[in-house]
């Protein structure tokens, strides 16, 4: 294993690192992930690695961000990978209150079909394989 890297049982082994960079008013971040036994079925080359990168940078209330991530093929499937980006804004209503935007859209290659979305704030939508997927979210957060 690398340095970093984690190991969990379940739908499959994985292991990956990151990190994140933060100065005045700007964030960074960066992941890699090895995804092991994905399948679960004995002796396939089911392994994948994804990899992504994530920027945000603070205007006074508001905050850009974007964000691209990258999966691979899947062992030895050709042209099961995908490519995804985001782009979205925060804009702070009050320290506890912030609204939010944001676009993303994933392209598959012909075998794969990853969806622009794994939950979160709503349900994941569903994907054809080969197809682009892209979606808008809007919704304002309040902390009580």
């Amino acid at each position: 294993m690398f340095p970093g890297e984690q190991r969990e049982k379940g739908d499959g082994d994985g292991g990956g690192s990151g990190g994140e960079k933060g100065l005045a008013g700007e964030a960074g971040a960066a992941l890699w992930q090895r995804a092991y036994d994905t399948t679960g079925a004995a002796g396939a080359d089911d392994d994948r690695d994804v990899w992504g990168i994530g920027g945000a940078y603070r205007m006074g209330a508001a905050t850009l961000k974007a964000q691209y991530y990258s999966a691979g093929e899947l062992g030895g499937v050709a042209d099961s990978g995908a490519d995804m980006w985001a782009i979205g804004a925060d804009y702070s209503l009050s320290k506890r209150t912030t609204v939010y935007a944001t676009y993303a859209q994933t392209s598959n290659d012909s075998a794969a079909a990853f969806s622009v979305s794994g939950g979160g704030h709503g349900d994941n939508m569903g994907s054809v394989m080969g197809e682009t997927t892209s979606g808008v979210q809007m919704g304002v957060a309040h902390s009580f």
